[in-house]
Order: structure tokens, then sequence, then C-alpha cells
């Protein structure tokens, strides 16, 4: 007899359940003869019986037999010597082991934690082109736990994650590279969109049947109930497109916005309601914070007539802390970006609740005394009034590049270091140097 079997019976014959107990009239030997654990169909140790839409029960059970005067040993086409009943009280395991539970190495992290009972493991990177999100995640894949995915898109500056109809084409048509990576599925990370509904449409279900047809599973994930940036599309009526799409196994709104919450935002996206979701084909899947937000996002759900099936867990790795991650022109980090190293300027930084790296003069060498960030070449040789009308981060007089006698710095000049008297350098926008 199996343990969903027993199980069955048990919802036949009564079960009691008391302070936390659960009493599961088996059959049973006689009085002082031992309970052979082939007879009920136990087995040694802690074991899980769990039948569809039932509570796990964990039974922790001896089945050594113990020979006594008229006990006759069960088995296969034995018999005991008695139809006496026993009670055998199983311990009660109240939590449950979603389907799903997926979790996101980011690329840039520094150590990953891995949730218990883990079934799919993602490389995000925040890229929405293939090759890049690849590459950034060459060193990731290896160490993925469960069915392996690559991510696509994200949001943040620079439009790294900008999703278009041209990089979801380019997905499809990379389906054997990504394959032969490693990876069993390709989830897609829309959160920033740019094109019309239609083309935006088309281009994600050619990709992901081109993934089907390669053997990959296809996944999409977005920020709250959908895209938060459609420049020239609908974004409730991609959302539509995905909930039909039966190639779309699993659907995974986020619920958070900066990735630090401690507890799940249900804030939907402006025009696109939660239910919504409840057409879905597809398993329903929310990324969270933290697995212990996984019940209230169940229940959350669940009043607005979506059954969940798991979860996906967002803050598991762990990055160097703020500046020190990044390198280059990046002078602004904003922990929770997909891409959280950025090149802008302090206002905007801090605006956006980051950590503001530097003026970026660090890297600018030479005469060049003005760093202003956007500018393709963001290093230049001017005087301060013009660098600060450009929103530029004045660098310094530029007098360290004088010597010998040279006491004026003007920036501009051919050779801006000279030797003159104070009235005359500052007449002439210079800076004085002695």
């Amino acid at each position: 007899m199996g343990p969903l079997l027993i199980f069955l019976t048990s919802l036949l014959f009564g079960i009691g359940v008391a302070e936390g107990e659960v009493n599961v009239p088996v059959a049973g030997p006689a009085p002082g003869c031992s309970v052979d654990s082939e007879e009920v169909g136990l087995l040694q140790g802690s074991q899980l019986f769990k039948a569809q839409g039932s509570v796990p029960l964990t039974a922790d059970r001896g089945g050594s037999e113990v020979r006594k005067p008229g006990c006759q040993r069960g088995g296969k086409g034995a018999t005991t010597t008695t139809n006496t009943t026993t009670t055998t009280k199983l311990a009660l395991t109240i939590a449950t082991q979603p389907d799903v539970v997926g979790y996101y190495v980011w690329t840039w992290s520094s150590s990953t934690t891995v949730p218990t009972g883990a079934t799919i493991g993602v490389c995000f990177s925040g890229y929405a082109e293939v090759a890049t999100a690849l590459s950034q995640c060459s060193s990731v894949e290896a160490n993925l736990v469960g069915t392996k995915y690559l991510s696509i898109g994200g949001g943040g500056k620079n439009d790294y994650g900008l999703i278009t109809a041209d990089r979801l084409t380019a997905v499809g048509a990379a389906a054997a590279t990504i394959l032969s990576a490693g990876y069993e599925g390709v989830i897609f990370d829309i959160e920033e969109v740019s094109g019309s509904t239609d083309e935006i449409n088309d281009a994600l279900d050619a990709a992901v049947a081109s993934l089907k047809a390669s053997g990959l599973a296809a996944a999409v994930t977005t920020s709250h109930s959908c895209p938060y940036k459609c420049t020239g599309c609908d974004s409730s009526a991609l959302v539509a497109s995905w909930l039909k799409n039966a190639d779309i196994g699993l659907l995974s709104p986020q619920l958070y916005t900066l990735g630090t919450e401690s507890k799940i935002d249900t804030t939907p996206t402006s025009g696109c309601p939660w239910s919504l979701y409840a057409n879905a084909t597809a398993v329903v899947a929310p990324s969270i914070v933290q697995a212990s937000q996984y019940d209230s996002a169940e229940a959350f759900f669940a009043t607005e007539g979506v059954t969940t099936g798991g979860y996906f867990v967002w803050a598991t790795s762990s990055s160097p802390s703020g500046c020190s991650s990044c390198s280059g022109s990046d002078n602004c980090y904003v922990s929770g970006w997909a891409v959280p190293c950025s090149t802008t300027d302090q206002s905007t930084c801090t605006s956006e609740g980051g950590d503001w790296c530097g003026s970026g003069c660090s890297t600018c060498s030479g005469s060049d005394n003005c760093y202003v960030s956007g500018w393709a070449v963001p290093c230049s040789t001017t005087d301060q009034s013009t660098c600060t009308s450009e929103g530029g981060d004045w660098c310094g007089s530029g007098c360290s590049t004088c010597s010998g006698s040279d006491n004026c710095y003007v920036a501009g000049w051919a050779v801006p270091c000279s030797t003159t008297d104070q009235s005359t350098c500052t007449s002439e926008g210079g800076a004085w140097c002695s």
C-alpha cells in the first residue's frame, strides 16, 4: 500500500486532529505486537506524504519488528493474526513546497545564497542584447541550481535593458547558442519597451517559438503588473498577449520597486490591474525580495482571482558596497538597479536615491580641468565658468600642470601656463597659482 493510498484511506475512515497531531487509523497487529513497515506501507525514518491539494504529513516511525509469541510477520501474501485497529500518530507539517522556487544571480554580485528547494536558477545581467547577456553570464551559468535560465532585459539607465523588436528577434536567432551555453530557458525581463504594440508582440511570439523549437523554455517577468515604460506601445496589450501565449510557461510579476522592500509592494503599474493575470495560461510565480514574503504574495493574488504556483527570489545576491563596484567614468551607484553603476550628474544621481561616487575628474589627465558627464569626450580644458554652465564638474585650476616660475594658468590657451602678475592673470580669466 503506497503513501497516497494510505492518505486517501485515512480520509474515508476519519482523521482526528488534536494539538498539532493527526490520528490515522491503520490496519495493525495484535496488542503487544510491533507494526511492520511493510504492512502499513511506511518506510524507516521521516517520510513525506503528499496528495494533490493536501497538507503534507511527516511521519517519523520505527519499522523494526519484534518477534513475540502469537505475532505473525506481515508482508506479501501474509496475514496478521488479528483485525484489531491501532492508532498511529503522525506529526503535522503545515508548510507546503511550491512547484516553482526560482532565484536570480546578479552578474555583479560577490556572493549568492541559493534558496532551499530551488528549482530554477536565473543569471541576471540587466542587458537586453543577447550577446552581452551571454558574455556577462559566462562565469555564472555553471553554478546555477535547478533549470538554468538566461535573463534578457531589465530596468535602469542607459537603455541597457530596453526591449525592442530587433533585440527580441536576435534572441530567437541565438536560440542554438543559448542552448549550447548550458541554458534550458530564457526569461524576458520586460520593463522598458520601445516600438509599436504589434511589432513587439510579433517579435516576442516569434522569439518564444524559436526558443521552443530549440528545446528551450520561455518565461516573462515585468515591473509590477506590466512594463512601466512603453514608448509607442500599450503596456496592457503587451501583457494580454503574454497571457494567451501557450509557449510562455511562466509569468513573474515583480512585487518590488527597489528590490530591498521588507514586504511585498502590490501597487499595480498604471493601466494594468492585477486581475489581468486571472486569465493566464502560464504558471504565475511572482518575483519577491525574500522567500518569506511568498505567503503574503499568494494570499494577495488569491484576492485578485489569481492562483500562484511558486515564486522567484530577487535578493539572493550581495554586491560590493556602493561605489567600489563602479569603474571607469561611472560616478553613481543605485542599489537595486539592474545595472547599479552609471554615469550621470550628481543631482540626477541623488534624486534616484543613488550614492554619488565623485566628479569623474579622476578620469581626466593633463591640462583637462572640466568633466561633463554624458559628453562623448567628458574631459576638456576650459574655464570654471564655462565648465559649470555646461553642468560639468570643475576639476581644479590646472596649476598642478605648471612648473618652474609659471604662476598663471589660463585654460584654453595653447600654452596654458605662463609667468605674469596676478592682475594680468585674472584679467585673462586665468587661475593665479602663487
